[in-house]
């Protein structure tokens, strides 16, 4: 090996963090994406250029532009624009599987019901509108600034941040070299930075009904499926009363792998060291 970490590798890691219930992480290619604006066409392009720091592009490789980064961060500081606000989706399936058909292995396919938001009860709401709007800009929202600092809204952290970065650079940030770009997104403030890191993945990887990840394009890239329910991995098999796996996407394979090399007299020393420096029981 070379010590190289692969992008794909990186990627899958970055999609795993992603499905954390952290923020939006929910669709079937029909669903109405369209949403409110919020940023203008200049800052949707300077924020696409910018987020491909994060997950850049490649030839025959999608990055985050792609991948619908700016389009996700949209949908979520709009996301109070509509009635549910468009922060959790609904189910509980998303309409990409068919239900299961214990005779002939799929049946039918259900509805999309990733394709509607669910409604928020109000201490969410609250926590949800501080996020997005600011501590100052929400009844109630700084109440507790004589122990929590002040909490500036994503919306502002964007808006002002982008019109910033696009006021102080020498030309289009979407024209920019990658190194240019690599030193306007590190002239970003750090708030920006760290807001922009958090969400790209979020984007690329989560649900297409958040506004990214455009066809699964984001779950191609890691080889990963998606969500497989109702349908999964298993299937009841009324003819034997038993569950099998599915023919076409089978979890079982054989392990092709050689067995690991045994281990050379000075690792195995040096294990043995290890093991007692720390308490284990003696390495063999």
């Amino acid at each position: 090996m070379n010590g190289k970490v692969s992008r794909r590798v990186v990627l899958k890691v970055l999609g795993a963090g992603s499905v954390l219930p952290t923020s939006l992480v929910g669709c079937a290619d029909d669903t109405d994406l369209s949403g409110s604006q919020f940023f203008s066409p200049a800052e949707r392009r300077a924020l696409d250029a910018l987020a491909t720091i994060v997950i850049p592009s490649e030839p025959g490789a999608p990055g985050a532009a792609e991948l619908g980064a700016a389009a996700f961060i949209e949908r979520l500081l709009t996301a109070f624009d509509v009635d549910p606000p468009a922060l959790f989706a609904d189910g509980p399936f998303s309409g990409r599987q068919a239900l299961p058909d214990g005779k002939g292995g799929a049946g039918e396919t259900p509805p999309n019901d990733f394709a509607r938001f669910r409604p928020i009860d109000r201490v969410t709401e609250k926590v949800w509108r501080v996020r997005l709007y600011g501590s100052k800009k929400v009844e109630g929202g700084a109440l507790n600034e004589g122990i929590v600092p002040e909490v500036v809204g994503l919306r502002d952290l964007f808006r002002d941040g982008l019109q910033r970065a696009m006021a102080e650079a020498k030309k289009p940030i979407e024209t920019m070299s990658p190194d240019e770009l690599r030193d306007a997104f590190g002239g970003l403030d750090v708030d920006l930075r760290n807001a922009i890191v958090d969400l790209v993945p979020q984007a690329a990887f989560g649900a297409p009904e958040y506004g990214g990840n455009p066809g699964g394009a984001g779950w191609r890239l890691v080889d990963f499926a998606g969500d497989i329910q109702p349908l999964g991995y298993s299937l009841f098999d009324e003819t034997t009363g038993a569950f099998r796996e599915r023919l076409d996407a089978p979890m079982s394979t054989k392990d092709l792998r050689p067995d690991p090399a045994p281990m050379d007299a000075e690792t195995r020393a040096l294990l043995t060291q290890v093991v007692a420096f720390t308490g284990g029981k003696v390495f063999p």
